[in-house]
């Protein structure tokens, strides 16, 4: 198991990944729910899209809790996370767990750049880091997604929040703003999740799209 060192990829000052480092050290990170997604536990008990043996990437991959759901059901998990601390706590509770992670301190961003990436992994799990992001990146997010899955690999995003915020982060993302982003690239399918934390019920939902 190891970490990657970080590239040198620049970002807006106050979404760098230094800024988003010194959250996590003042335990300033409100959308981290300190276990695994509900909604993802979900499917992973459903065995439909998330089952033993799947390569899945999780961008912006924080405190890991979803990796490591992943990682004890089997699957072959890539985490890609830029702030040092979350990656040093993850690396730790997997050791602890005798998981297999694989985690890269990298900007997403700069995943081109790595040829190994490529068509590479069967699921790409999205959850708060769409929202983290600068909008104006959200193109080159989609660009990136679809680089990364194998043929005929699925996205599999639960976005939030859809409340009509304004600034950010997090930034407000739409249903109609997402499709229209993904539909050329994507086959787009929305569900209302089973198993959303009570504060977010109502604001989020559940995109399944498949690489054309």
């Amino acid at each position: 198991m190891t970490i990657n060192n970080p590239s040198n990829a620049e970002n807006s000052p106050a979404l760098d990944a230094l800024a988003w480092n010194s959250r996590y050290e003042e335990k300033n990170n409100p959308w981290d729910l300190t276990t695994p997604t509900p909604e993802f536990e979900r499917l992973v008990k459903e065995k439909t899209y998330l089952t033993t043996g799947k390569e899945v990437l999780i961008p912006g991959s924080g405190l890991g809790n979803d990796a490591l759901l992943l990682a004890r059901n089997g699957m072959h998990v890539s985490c890609v996370e830029f702030a040092a601390l979350p990656n040093i706590v993850l690396l730790a509770k997997a050791q602890e767990e005798k998981l297999l992670l694989k985690i890269f301190q990298r900007d997403f961003f700069s995943l081109q750049q790595e040829g190994f990436f490529q068509e590479r992994f069967d699921v790409f799990l999205e959850y708060t880091f769409f929202c983290a992001i600068s909008p104006e990146l959200r193109k080159n997010y989609v660009k990136l997604a679809h680089y990364a899955l194998k043929a005929r690999g699925l996205l599999i995003g639960l976005f939030f929040p859809m409340d009509g915020r304004s600034g950010g982060p997090p930034f407000a993302v739409t249903k109609e703003e997402i499709t229209e982003l993904f539909q050329n690239q994507f086959e787009v399918s929305w569900e209302t999740p089973k198993n959303s934390v009570k504060p977010r019920e109502g604001k989020e939902l559940l995109g399944i799209f498949r690489k054309k």
